[in-house]
């Protein structure tokens, strides 16, 4: 190793957040502390600004003769007790497939550590054109390190030089060292932590009777979910079938969302507006109710060691008429129809969010007589912590063909200054509180040319920012006009252009016709879709802290899963299957295997068996699910070869009233690999 430049910087470990957080290294600059001085190289530049991550800067680094991007750490170093893993975002430029190697260095003078090269973190040769995450594990792999380093670098391992190669958001990620609060009930005996999904049934929370399940999270953390059942009176008048209290982990302990107080509290309830809202009128109607207000009948369609699923279904009304030449209602012809809806919640060992899933059933009304949009999930959580005193809202985002998120300080207000310019694949939209490190978001499970996602007319802004002047001139404010928003969340929450808000609503948004017209223009009003005679659609429910950019991640993982590819040498990958939850009616997996209901790897074992090879981008947990399995737990689950470990390496549910076998790989998957299932 060549002789390094090594300057000390005297200056204390300072976290991003008050509570605690992933520590940054570089984002858009060096930060908290960390001594960019240590690079020896003439050939990095810590201020590119045309191949970026986020925000307005990255690296560029053009390796030689093996040179080295370097940070020395603050004093006193970086303790793998307090942080597990060092996340960046690489760049392989035009080119990619450069040599580098990352390292881990301690001493005076520092000698290595531990080491690997990227592409054995990446699981794959550095890609060319693309931003590409990479999360180097301490406590396994290539980098596997246990103790206190002084330095990292990104090191060129050809001696002659390589084509640029660039990075961005490096941070270190935190290891949270908290009680585990949810399980301080000596549930587990002996103090150990439970492995499986604590799963209690009938509990009474808010006066209502509720399942609560309790999993552990890709960082082995409590995550816990209470779900209202939907036949009962709750608070206000609600009937359930909703989300009413969520917690997780954060540095400072267990953080409690509960439903707000009022008709909206809750989460995960159906909401639909008509597009002609006259004939609710004529009936007296509300033409957008609120979906929690239904009573309604709910099933534990899965209890499973380690992935569980509840079922809600119930009637929703939508009203239509008959119409003459002129467009309008006739009197008197008002009618009612009752639609059909189920949504279910599932949760699994090492995911870290639920993912909720919705199916419309409108073949027994007219076609082109209903048409209305979709707004679900729809509710109100207090995802800041605390609903007595709610943090006001410091920003929103959202992606639709292209992604929205707003650039003041907060807090965010309809006079905030925005960006919408950055093209986008996967649906989503999120809020973030001001003072609270806290995130909520929806994420679909698929692509919009799969399955279309936003609504309404605000299109003609896409790929521009606030400095275009007003987005909405009546009346005349800054931000998007409340009813063009694709995505309801706080839209109509403000009490004028100046005003912050602490509201938490969230909602979904979809184009009117997406319920009821066997015709309707997509978001953007591009393609026609047909929203007659079912829609089914899947999102992750997101809730964390906003430090770690959760939604963002969900994002990405959707994005990964979209360029995945599988293949099977033992069974066969399933091509298509149910289009919804509580369909018969089937679609075609997209790519091959992947099942957007459940957001699942989908497989038919044979004799109980299946070899199946996944090709994948830093894909985190993924979940397979061999149908036609009617054996008892596998004896032996592998990976390339090597033996994984029951409720460590892999986390498997046997589903044996439906010949199903889950598995959650917990590990990310990176590159070509082959999970080979034996009786």
């Amino acid at each position: 190793m060549p002789l390094l430049r090594i300057v000390f910087v005297l200056l204390s470990l300072v976290a991003c957040t008050a509570d605690g957080a992933d520590l940054v290294v570089y984002a858009d600059a060096s930060a908290n502390g960390f001594d960019q001085n240590c690079t020896w190289s003439d050939t990095v530049d810590f201020n590119e600004a045309t191949i970026v991550h986020t925000g307005a800067k990255a690296i560029r680094f053009t390796p030689a003769q093996f040179e080295g991007l370097s940070w020395c750490t603050p004093a006193g170093g970086i303790s793998s007790a307090t942080y597990r893993a060092l996340r960046f975002w690489v760049h392989g430029g035009s080119a990619g497939g450069q040599n580098l190697k990352l390292a881990l260095a301690g001493g005076s003078p520092p000698v290595e550590l531990a080491t690997a090269t990227v592409a054995q973190l990446h699981g794959a040769p550095i890609p060319a054109g693309a931003w590409t995450l990479v999360e180097a594990s301490f406590d396994a792999g290539p980098l596997a390190f246990s103790g206190t380093f002084n330095q990292l670098y990104f090191q060129d391992q050809n001696d002659a030089a390589q084509p640029n190669v660039y990075f961005d958001d490096i941070a270190l990620v935190d290891r949270p060292s908290v009680p585990d609060a949810i399980f301080a009930n000596g549930f587990e005996g002996g103090g150990a932590p439970a492995t499986a999904i604590v799963i209690e049934r009938d509990v009474t929370v808010d006066t209502m009777l509720s399942e609560r399940w309790t999993w552990r999270d890709r960082d082995n953390q409590p995550r816990s979910v209470v779900l209202a059942h939907n036949d009962q009176n709750g608070p206000g008048g609600t009937r359930g079938g909703e989300l009413r209290r969520y917690a997780y982990q954060t540095p400072a302990g267990t953080r409690t969302v509960n439903a707000t107080t009022g008709g909206f509290g809750g989460f995960g309830y159906v909401v639909s507006h008509l597009e002609d809202p006259t004939p609710a009128a004529m009936l007296g109607q509300d033409d957008s109710p609120l979906g929690h207000f239904y009573a309604g009948t709910w099933t534990r369609a899965l209890e499973g060691r380690h992935h569980a699923i509840l079922r809600y279904t119930q009637n929703y009304p939508r009203y239509y008429c008959t119409y003459n030449a002129q467009n309008q209602c006739v009197a008197g012809t008002a009618t009612t129809f009752q639609m059909p809806v189920t949504v279910e919640w599932l949760v699994a060992t090492g995911r870290d969010h639920p993912l909720w899933s919705v199916s419309y059933d409108l073949s027994a009304a007219p076609p082109d007589r209903i048409s209305a949009d979709s707004r679900a999930p729809y509710g109100d959580l207090a995802f800041d912590g605390d609903a007595a005193n709610p943090d006001t809202v410091k920003g929103v985002g959202w992606g639709d063909r292209y992604k929205f998120v707003t650039t003041s300080a907060g807090p965010v207000t309809l006079q905030s200054p925005w960006t919408w310019n950055v093209p986008n694949t996967i649906p989503y939209v999120y809020l973030w509180t001001q003072n609270v490190d806290a995130e909520m978001g929806v994420v679909l499970t698929q692509n919009y040319t799969q399955q279309d996602a936003g609504g309404y007319w605000g299109t003609t802004r896409w790929n521009t920012t606030s400095a275009a002047g007003n987005a909405c001139t009546n009346p005349a404010y800054l931000m998007p006009c409340d009813y063009n928003w694709p995505y309801q969340a706080i839209a109509y929450s403000f009490a004028n252009a100046t005003t912050p808000t602490d509201s938490k609503r969230l909602a979904w948004g979809t184009n009117f016709g997406f319920l009821g017209a066997t015709s309707y223009p997509e978001h953007g009003f591009g393609a026609n879709r047909a929203g007659w005679p079912r829609q089914s659609y899947s999102t992750y429910v997101v809730l964390d802290r906003h430090s770690r950019t959760p939604t963002a991640n969900a994002v990405t993982q959707v994005e990964a899963t979209m360029t995945a590819t599988l293949t099977a040498s033992v069974g066969a990958v399933r091509t298509s299957g149910p289009a919804g939850v509580n369909r018969v009616d089937t679609l075609p997996y997209q790519p091959a295997g992947y099942n957007r209901v459940y957001g699942t790897w989908e497989a038919d074992a044979a004799a109980n068996a299946a070899t199946l090879t996944l090709t994948a981008t830093a894909l985190d947990r993924p979940i397979f699910v061999l149908n036609g399995y009617t054996g008892a737990l596998p004896a032996n689950v592998r990976i390339d070869g090597v033996a994984l470990t029951a409720d460590a390496d892999y986390f498997a549910t046997l589903d044996a009233a439906r010949s199903r076998l889950w598995l959650t790989i917990n590990r990310t998957w990176n590159g070509a690999h082959t999970l080979a299932v034996t009786p």
